[in-house]
């Protein structure tokens, strides 16, 4: 009984070449003939045994069956659609829109809203220019037009009330006092 844990070695009618190994001499005798099953290592195929005129079937292939696909091309998709031409180009954003928006937002977050009342013409110009030219921006348009409206609403009530404080504090009321 051979030991499971040696690796089995091999006979020399089933051995391949050693890849390592230097080619045979010229004048050295090749194999006698090729293992069963197939060629020895590289070369080509023995010709196919059988009746004169009737050819092997492929390799891999059961007798009947269609030749395996080949795949589509490199770089294209096998269930490509056709193209009827190029892709629309993505449409331009209004840079107006994107001016109000900021000039709103900054206006209302850093600036205590005086340019608020900017960026509120803004987007009103820049809805006006989506709408005719049919570019993209509306969301940030109609954004510019609300924060920037809100701003200057506060920016109004903010200078009438510091006005009220002013006038109220300079008037003079009558009343003295006399120590």
């Amino acid at each position: 009984m051979s030991n499971p844990y040696e690796p089995p070695q091999p006979d020399d009618a089933n051995r391949r070449p050693d890849p390592t190994e230097p080619p045979p001499s010229p004048g050295s005798t090749p194999p006698a003939s090729p293992p069963p099953g197939g060629a020895p290592g590289y070369g080509t195929p023995p010709p196919p045994s059988g009746t004169p005129g009737h050819q092997a079937p492929p390799p891999y292939s059961q007798p009947g069956t269609p030749p395996p696909y080949a795949g589509a091309p490199y770089g294209s998709a096998p269930y490509a659609q056709p193209s009827y031409g190029t892709a629309p180009a993505p449409q331009k954003t209004n840079g107006m829109a994107i001016a109000s928006l900021a000039t709103s937002v900054a206006g209302f977050v850093m600036l205590c809203g005086i340019p608020c009342p900017v960026g509120l013409v803004l987007g009103i110009v820049a809805l006006r220019q989506v709408k005719e030219r049919g570019e993209q921006g509306r969301g940030m348009a109609l954004g510019g037009v609300i924060v920037g409206a809100i701003g200057t609403a506060f920016l109004v009530f903010a200078v009438i009330f510091f006005l009220f404080v002013i006038g109220v504090a300079s008037t003079d009321t009558g009343y003295s006092s006399t120590y």
